[in-house]
């Protein structure tokens, strides 16, 4: 499917599900070159690409939960860990790591906190733009977690308090994961 799109671009893969899968649009409206290329080759295997995926179902058998905090909050929260990160000697770490690359970006520094500094280290970008980036990538990828996981019906959200605790006690908690495990266990006991 890659020399095809190689070859066609997204046109010749669109034109490929629906020759074998027209109703496949019906739930991917938008063309996508990965989801294609992924269902085109479930198919030609015989497989369906409309099977459940992975992260509709739990890997474990009990109850799962999340701590969920109010986004403005977890954004808080987010931007003042990053600015206490800077004066615990991030940036210290990050030029260590530049320096000792020759400036080049391995793997271990493209992660958020750290890939943010190249352009600083560069003297491409300012000390106050590359903190800033840190921050937005950073709640952006919170935001990804929590969209991620509302895909998953079966995790059970723990609001936050405006402090950040947990709504429930500790307590709370462990009542509620038995009797969770007792409806679905029927009569588990601890």
């Amino acid at each position: 499917w890659e020399e095809l799109y190689a070859r066609e671009g997204l046109d010749g893969l669109v034109r490929a599900m629906r020759e074998r899968s027209p109703e496949y649009f019906e739930t991917h409206p938008v063309p996508d070159k990965q989801r294609l290329i992924r269902a085109l080759t479930v198919l030609t295997a015989g497989g369906d690409y409309r099977a459940g995926k992975a992260s509709d179902r739990p890997i474990y058998p009990g109850p799962v939960y999340a701590l969920w905090p109010e986004r403005e909050r977890m954004y808080a929260r987010i931007d003042a860990r990053v600015g206490q990160m800077i004066e615990d000697g991030l940036e210290a770490e990050a030029r260590r790591l530049y320096d000792r690359c020759n400036g080049r970006q391995p793997q271990a520094a493209k992660g958020i906190g750290y890939k943010e500094w190249w352009l600083y280290f560069k003297g491409e970008q300012t000390l106050a733009r590359t903190v800033e980036l840190i921050r937005r990538n950073t709640r952006r990828f919170a935001k990804r977690q929590q969209t991620w996981s509302r895909r998953m019906r079966y995790i059970e959200r723990i609001p936050m308090t405006e402090d950040m605790r947990p709504v429930w006690s500790v307590e709370e908690l462990a009542n509620e994961i038995r009797q969770k495990w007792s409806e679905r266990y029927d009569g588990y006991e601890d």
